[in-house]
């Protein structure tokens, strides 16, 4: 049944590794691509579709109204390039207009980019008592030359991606998109998650975070009492190794009552690399498997393993990435 279920599989690249996950569990994909504090959100569409969004998005911001005039207009610019546009405008109606967002519509590849930014701007007279604290902390006033930098540095070095093409070059691999490398060093939070009817698969590449004093099997006492008043218990821990990466891992499952008074199996198999060690380019690596209020009724406890097994054992760096 398990050879089945991996006998169509689709190879996923995201930041610097690859993998293998069947379709036959994948009936809601998401993901969550933080880049410097930028959002980048991408879709296939065609150039016609591509066109008719941006206009619709420019009317939108241009019709916006704001709750106070003195923050009017709340589209504040919009900067033209050659494969898409760059809106400048406030964050919300009700909010002023000192904090503003820059909306990125980027087409690339037969790929649609939405990359959004926070910046603020504090130059008016009206904000002259916050400037004065601003100033006094040595905090900047107007960032949006920086951001705008840096949005379209980011945006240069972006490439739209096709359905399973694996990139073989230096750099990060995002949903439907691909960023080269440009030598300089990222705050980088990349995540996928996989949904079916009986659970979800997550995994998540984190170099923002601080390095972990303990490592997930050293916080085994923890752990453990936690186990202990869910009645849970544990179907495999330790660590492992595939493919040249060093990893801890501990599979959990337990039995709480639904909502008809029966007990429905549940499931928490976590997986964690580099948590003591996180660097710019060793990042935090966690894969998560958990059923939440799903009901896993297909599988056994025997078969989720090896379904977790199977995915990770085809988790590797992808060649040419660094």
């Amino acid at each position: 049944m398990i050879n089945t279920l991996f006998n169509e599989s689709a190879t996923y690249c995201l930041g610097r590794y690859t993998f293998e996950y069947p379709q036959a569990l994948t009936q809601e994909l998401s993901s969550i691509t933080t880049i410097d504090e930028i959002t980048i959100e991408s879709k296939p569409i065609y150039p016609p579709a591509f066109k008719h969004r941006i206009e619709l998005k420019e009317t939108e911001l241009i019709n916006k109204r704001v709750s106070e005039a003195s923050d009017a207009p709340f589209l504040k610019e919009v900067i033209r390039l050659d494969n898409g546009v760059i809106f400048d405008h406030n964050e919300d109606y009700n909010k002023p207009d000192s904090a503003r967002v820059l909306e990125a519509h980027i087409y690339i590849n037969d790929v649609a980019f939405i990359i959004t930014t926070k910046l603020k701007d504090l130059t008016k007279p009206k904000y002259s008592s916050r400037r004065i604290v601003y100033e006094k902390h040595n905090q900047p006033i107007f960032n949006k030359p920086q951001k705008l930098a840096a949005m379209k540095s980011l945006i240069s070095r972006l490439q739209g991606r096709p359905k399973g093409e694996i990139p073989t070059t230096k750099g990060i691999c995002i949903p439907n998109g691909f960023i080269a490398d440009d030598g300089g060093k990222h705050k980088e939070k990349l995540s996928m998650l996989f949904k079916n009817n009986q659970f979800v698969w997550a995994i998540v590449l984190n170099n923002i975070v601080e390095s972990e004093n303990e490592s997930l099997l050293e916080r085994a006492s923890e752990i453990n009492r936690v186990m202990r008043q869910h009645g849970a218990s544990t179907l495999k821990k330790g660590n492992l190794k595939y493919n040249d990466i060093f990893a801890e891992e501990w599979l959990i499952s337990g039995e709480e009552k639904n909502s008809n008074d029966t007990l429905d199996k549940y499931y928490r198999f976590q997986y964690n690399v580099n948590e003591k060690n996180v660097t710019y380019l060793t990042p935090l690596i966690e894969i998560l498997l958990h059923n939440s209020t799903r009901v896993v009724k297909d599988y056994s406890d025997d078969q989720m393993i090896e379904i977790w097994d199977r995915v990770l054992q085809s988790f590797k760096v992808r060649p040419h990435a660094f």
